[in-house]
């Protein structure tokens, strides 16, 4: 017998062939494969669960992309904006016109370079939210090579008007600078070849464009003072002067 029985444990068939006892039917819980995944199925990477939820939600994927470029293009408007407007000429609120210089050589011409420096002081006084040195204090600097920052700091100003007076003849050749004193760049320059008796008309050319640089929104009023001068007889002028 125990010959016979240790035949029949050799001839048994292997494990892995061997017929369940339910007739060769798998149960339920075998045949299935475990709930949410798939047969032989690997491991699901992060980046490949994005990409599947991105394929499954296509319109919400979109909307949420055009809505952060959105957010995204305002934030950086609205940062260029502040930073551009801080470090604009728009911050300028207070000037000094320091005395233009003759050039000319022709002490008889130094009038006409005092006699602008002056009318732009009060042309510049009548533009809303400015501040303007007074002659008396500006004119000290008078036939001085002057850094525009040590005389911004002395005077309390942010910017500094500087010109040059050029006299042939009846031709005027003026030159002007202004200067934002914080960092010494140039906000604004400009020349005017105009004949002697235009020369009303180039101070109230420099004033709109001081004011137009310091973006200034000038009102009825002001537009009007800086007419007057425009309008004066400038044979009257130079016999004022």
């Amino acid at each position: 017998k125990l010959v016979v029985d240790a035949e029949i444990e050799r001839s048994a068939p292997p494990e892995e062939f061997r017929v369940p006892p339910s007739g060769g039917r798998l149960s339920s819980a075998e045949s299935s494969p475990p709930k949410g995944g798939t047969p032989n199925a690997h491991p699901t990477t992060s980046a490949e669960y994005i990409i599947s939820e991105i394929k499954r939600h296509k319109r919400g994927a979109l909307l949420a992309l055009v809505a952060l470029v959105a957010v995204t293009a305002v934030v950086v408007y609205f940062a260029y904006s502040r930073y551009a407007g801080g470090s604009s000429a728009g911050t300028i609120r207070s000037i000094a016109v320091l005395p233009f210089a003759n050039t000319g050589g022709n002490p008889d011409a130094e009038y006409l370079s005092d006699g602008i420096s002056e009318s732009l002081i009060n042309s510049l006084s009548q533009l809303p939210g400015v501040k303007v040195i007074a002659r008396s204090s500006s004119f000290r600097y008078k036939g001085k090579e002057v850094d525009p920052q040590e005389v911004a700091n002395a005077l309390g100003v942010e910017a500094i008007l500087t010109g040059r007076v050029l006299q042939r003849g009846d031709n005027l050749l003026i030159s002007v600078e202004l200067v934002n004193a914080r960092d010494k760049t140039q906000v604004w320059g400009e020349q005017y070849n105009r004949k002697a008796t235009d020369v009303l008309q180039v101070q109230t050319e420099i004033s709109k464009e001081i004011a137009e640089k310091l973006r200034l929104r000038l009102t009825a009023s002001a537009r009007q003072q800086l007419a007057k001068s425009e309008a004066t007889n400038p044979q009257a002028y130079e016999l004022l002067l």
